[in-house]
């Protein structure tokens, strides 16, 4: 029996049927991420903390399973981009702060302070709005609040060249001073982040970092305590020491997948998600035989082509046509023809044994052969980020720790969790 086929049949567990119904699927190798998560802390030392980054529903892991794996293996808080994203950890029971770094628009701010989120703020707008809720709060009687705390804790963000978001670098005394206006805040973080810490280059990466740390001295002499200083993403960790200060962001690299090939200095990461398929149909075709929309590919020789249940919808971009590769029985194997948006064929001519039901690998290994995001962006002509962040919610996601299944994702976005 073929694996992938092996592996639907024993996602039947508990009471819930834990099998998904589409071949296409994600597994999610919780015990790598838990390895990256540990590398990483054993890379900065445990002097700095870890602000794990699952933003984008963890950049296509799941948001969830992923905070409750990071939170058991000793994560203090964790980070999303969006207001949204913040909201829907805190409803599904994630209770450790979580950061946005995003930020908020004014009109956001009482949902962020119903949520405790930890917002990055950078305009005194958002500050003053997030003060006007907190004193609303304050004013309500203690049995109608909802998680009643002190007060608000918020990350500065500061400009340093990113260009992006952020106080600039120049005023943020300033910024702070006029923050005292606005009671019920305090500021529990400062950040910047680099543009250019990928880069080969690290001087402008320098320049930010000096930037920052002057910013921060300055604000030291004023008497101002600040608990968390940070500055490095995936790549700031890797390519400058002097950018961990107390507090690091790692992203990327805690799914397994280096933020650069530019940086020499990555330790060995283990990737986090496998995308797997089977082979739905196959056929043996004469030379000179059209494959696909627009006739894009043309076999010069006797083929057997396979069609696979996956297609741009689900995040297998249509940039792979007629460039990309898959792996059936520890073979390498080249798309042909365009990329459907439910389907695309690949040329199975070198695996004559093929058959129906075999596991196809998109991202992953299989025997001896792999394919990393890394592959898949260069074929594509993007980065990892992309390839693994476009995985779609079609694509159900299953959770292994140990080798065995506890959660699994479906089209849905419901997770179902093996009963403990």
């Amino acid at each position: 029996m073929p694996a992938a086929r092996q592996l639907l049949t024993c996602l039947r567990l508990s009471a819930h049927c834990l099998r998904p119904l589409r071949p296409t699927f994600a597994e999610i190798d919780l015990d790598a991420l838990i390895y990256n998560f540990s590398l990483l802390q054993n890379y900065v030392g445990k002097q700095v903390e870890i602000l794990p980054v699952i933003k984008a529903d963890a950049y296509g892991h799941g948001a969830l399973p992923i905070a409750r794996e990071l939170i058991r293996a000793g994560a203090r808080r964790a980070a999303v981009a969006t207001l949204e994203e913040g909201v829907e950890l805190r409803e599904a029971g994630v209770q450790i702060p979580i950061v946005l770094l995003g930020g908020l628009l004014p009109r956001q701010a009482p949902q962020a302070l119903t949520y405790r989120l930890t917002p990055f703020i950078y305009d005194l707008r958002t500050a003053e709005a997030l003060s006007q809720a907190w004193d609303r709060e304050q004013k309500e009687p203690e049995s109608h609040r909802i998680g009643a705390r002190g007060r608000i804790s918020v990350h500065l963000k500061v400009d340093t060249g990113m260009g992006r978001l952020g106080i600039p670098y120049t005023h943020v005394l300033e910024f702070l001073e006029a923050l005292s206006a606005y009671p019920g805040i305090e500021v529990e973080g400062l950040a910047t982040h680099l543009a250019t810490a990928d880069e080969p280059d690290p001087a402008f990466a320098k320049t930010q970092i000096n930037r920052f740390r002057k910013v921060c001295d300055q604000i030291e002499r004023t008497g101002y305590r600040i608990p968390f200083y940070h500055v490095a993403s995936s790549a700031g960790i890797f390519s400058s020491q002097e950018a961990h200060f107390n507090m690091v962001r790692p992203g990327i690299a805690l799914y397994g997948i280096p933020p650069s090939l530019n940086l020499t200095s990555v330790p060995p990461l283990k990737p986090v998600m496998r995308i797997k398929t089977e082979i739905l149909f196959l056929k043996s075709v004469a030379p000179g035989t059209s494959i696909g929309y627009g006739r894009s590919f043309m076999t010069a020789r006797e083929s057997l082509i396979a069609t696979l249940p996956v297609g741009y919808y689900d995040g297998y971009s249509w940039s792979l046509s007629n460039r990309g590769r898959v792996l059936v029985r520890g073979e390498k194997c080249p798309v042909v023809g365009r990329v459907c948006m439910d389907l695309c064929m690949v040329d199975v001519s070198q695996v004559p044994e093929a058959c129906v039901g075999d596991e196809v690998v998109l991202l992953g290994n299989q025997g001896t052969q792999q394919i990393t995001a890394i592959d898949l962006a260069a074929w594509m002509g993007t980065i990892p980020y992309e390839v693994v962040c476009s995985v779609g919610r079609r694509v159900p996601r299953i959770y292994l720790s140990n080798g065995d299944v506890i959660c699994v994702r479906g089209q849905d976005q419901v997770y179902r969790w093996r009963d403990t």
